[in-house]
């Protein structure tokens, strides 16, 4: 039997527990409707900032189709006009940015440029706008589109059309990448549609001016270039010219970049630091001679024998060993060698200490496959020769006597 002195600790004890029990579902309750109350105001601000941008949209959107049709257009742009492309408006203390887009649009029910059928392609334009609170953390901004047309007769006297034509590394249509182009006194910032094209129909006639810069956020980018920015070699992609009263049409190619992990090894595969490299690849931006978009001259392993090579243009790489401390003596895969894009490749480069005759030979069948297995017989001159067999299409040897050879 207990005592009272025994039962009444026991309800004091109990008496604990369920002040800590009502504490914690309290406090349960207390951040539910905290949470509440704040997704609530969330929603109510939310909702109050786009009756607001609404309101600007519509504003901006009168004021426009109130202007004369020939000053609808961006302050240097195409078609130009009297607009700055962003403008802040304030309303109620609130900052909104507005972004001013206007295109020429090219009506197809009396003909387009680029069938030919049509030399002046500016029939109406199509006014795009943007608007985003500068403070609000808004994610995506509110927009909105109207097309505004006149009844003066079409002109392009001394304009052409322009069509930028963005595609990725499978010739697939890239859409909403940004274009930048600038020359003749013309900005334009603008993005492609769902087929990878965007279309400038009314840019002034210039040969050789237009710089376009193509990227998208993850994506490589891409650009035209100036005849001297390779010194005596022509680029692949020039300043884009723009005849009067005709299409010109530019290409561009982006896509996810790749990361190559290099591995300098010794003949015995142990991890050789601290080597020296030379790399080439990518894309080839000029001929004659050949340029490649990527180039390093002197990069090294680190401690492991490692290097990783990151947000490369997809393409083939090549790799040299710079100075006379090692020789490069094979590679896996061969060298040079092809990366997809959007891919990770390893490479291991066997390297052995530079000796004063080194010579490494790679053995290819006619798709230009390496052959394993493959007999090289170098003859050092009678009554010398060697007979190597290649590995996995290699034949290598780092220390020859001195020359003739023949194989």
């Amino acid at each position: 039997m207990q005592s009272l002195s025994e039962k009444y600790k026991s309800k004091k004890a109990f008496s604990l527990l369920e002040t800590i029990i009502s504490i914690g579902i309290f406090v349960i309750f207390a951040s539910a409707i905290y949470t509440s109350i704040q997704y609530i105001y969330k929603v109510v601000y939310s909702s109050r900032i786009q009756i607001i941008e609404t309101a600007v949209l519509n504003e901006q959107v009168e004021i426009i189709r109130n202007m004369k049709f020939a000053d609808v257009g961006v302050v240097s742009s195409t078609p130009e006009g009297v607009l700055s492309r962003n403008v802040v408006v304030t309303r109620n203390g609130i900052d909104f940015l507005v972004t001013r887009s206007v295109r020429n649009i090219d009506d197809p029910s009396d003909g387009t440029i680029d069938t030919g059928t049509d030399i002046h392609p500016n029939d109406y334009k199509l006014v795009f706008l943007e608007v985003t609170c500068a403070n609000c953390q808004q994610a995506v901004p509110l927009s909105i589109s109207t097309y505004l047309g006149d009844s003066f007769p079409e002109n392009t006297a001394n304009s052409g059309a322009l069509f930028v034509n963005v595609k990725d590394s499978n010739n697939n249509p890239v859409k909403s990448a940004n274009v930048h182009l600038t020359g003749n006194n013309k900005i334009v910032d603008d993005t492609t549609d769902n087929y990878g094209l965007l279309r400038i129909p009314d840019l002034p006639a210039c040969y050789k001016c237009y710089k376009i810069t193509v990227d998208k956020v993850g994506l490589t980018d891409d650009q035209t270039s100036s005849s001297t920015d390779f010194g005596g070699a022509t680029p692949v992609n020039e300043y884009a010219t723009v005849n009067d009263q005709q299409l010109t049409n530019v290409y561009f190619q982006i896509d996810t970049p790749s990361n190559i992990l290099v591995k300098t090894l010794n003949t015995a595969c142990m991890p050789v630091p601290n080597v020296s490299l030379s790399v080439t690849g990518g894309a080839i931006v000029a001929n004659n001679p050949d340029v490649s978009s990527f180039s390093v001259n002197d990069v090294s392993t680190d401690g492991s024998g490692e290097h990783n090579f990151n947000d490369l243009h997809w393409g083939n790489y090549n790799f040299v060993v710079n100075g006379g401390t090692y020789n490069l003596v094979g590679s896996s895969p061969s060298l040079p060698f092809n990366i997809l894009a959007n891919s990770s490749q390893t490479i291991s480069l066997v390297v052995a200490t530079s000796t004063g005759s080194s010579l490494s030979m790679i053995v290819r069948d006619s798709a230009q496959d390496t052959i394993s297995e493959a007999k090289v017989t170098l003859n050092l001159g009678e009554p010398s020769e060697v007979v190597k067999y290649t590995g996995l299409g290699y034949v290598k040897q780092n220390s020859w006597p001195g020359p003739p050879y023949t194989y």
